[in-house]
C-alpha cells in the first residue's frame, strides 16, 4: 500500500514493528508499551494484531504478536515515545503517507460513486428499452388478433355462396375451367368453389 502502511481488516495500519525500527526502539519496548496502555488504544477502534510464527520453527522460538495501528492509534503511540528527532520525523512521514492515502481513499469512493450513478442511469435506461419492447409485443399480439378475426369473417362469407353463384360457378367448371382459375374469376375461395362444384356431381 504504502512504505509503511499496510491495510488490515479493510483499514489503513501501521504494525507497532514498523513504528519500532523506524524510531530507533526496541520492538519488545513498543509492544510493551501499547499491553501497558491497551485501553487508551481502544479508545480510537478496535487494536488489530495478528500471531506469527517463527520462520524457522527448527531453530526455537515462540510465535510473536503483531498489532496494527490506525491512523489514531499510531499517532497515540508516537506520542508515548520519548519526542527524538527521528521520532519526529517519522511521524511527519507516516502523517504524510496516511493524509495520501486518505485522499486517493476519498478520489476512490468518489469514481466508484461515479460509476454506481451511470450504472444505475443504465438499468434505467434497459428498463425503459424492456417497457417499450414489451409494450410493441402486446400491440403486434392485438394486430395479429385483428387479422385473424377479419380473415376469419373473410373466409365465412367467401364460402357462403347465392344461388347465381353456385350455377355460374357449375357453368365455368363445366366449360373447362379449373378449381383455381374458377377461384380467381370469382373471387371465391377454394373451399366455396369446391362445395358449389361437387353439389353438381
Amino acid at each position: 500500500m504504502s512504505k509503511f502502511i499496510v491495510e488490515y481488516d479493510g483499514t489503513p495500519s501501521v504494525s507497532h514493528t514498523i513504528i519500532a525500527q523506524n524510531t530507533d526502539n526496541e520492538v519488545s519496548s513498543v509492544k510493551r508499551l501499547i499491553d501497558n496502555h491497551l485501553s487508551d488504544f481502544e479508545e480510537f477502534g478496535v487494536l488489530g494484531f495478528e500471531i506469527v510464527k517463527p520462520l524457522n520453527t527448527e531453530l526455537g522460538g515462540r510465535p510473536s504478536k503483531i498489532y496494527y495501528l490506525n491512523e489514531p492509534q499510531a499517532t497515540l503511540l508516537l506520542t508515548y515515545l520519548q519526542n527524538t528527532p527521528i521520532v519526529r520525523e517519522f511521524k511527519k512521514a507516516l502523517i504524510k503517507e496516511f493524509y495520501q492515502i486518505k485522499k486517493h481513499f476519498a478520489i476512490g469512493k468518489e469514481q466508484f460513486n461515479q460509476l454506481l450513478n451511470e450504472l444505475s442511469q443504465k438499468s434505467n435506461e434497459a428498463d425503459e428499452y424492456k417497457a417499450k419492447y414489451y409494450e410493441s409485443l402486446e400491440n403486434e399480439v392485438v394486430l395479429l388478433r385483428q387479422v385473424a378475426k377479419q380473415s376469419k369473417k373473410e373466409l365465412i362469407y367467401n364460402t357462403k355462396l347465392s344461388q347465381d353463384e353456385k350455377e355460374n360457378i357449375i357453368k365455368l367448371y363445366k366449360s373447362g375451367l379449373s378449381q383455381a382459375e374458377i377461384c380467381r374469376q370469382t373471387s371465391r375461395s377454394d373451399a366455396a368453389v369446391r362445395n358449389a362444384i361437387r353439389s353438381a356431381l
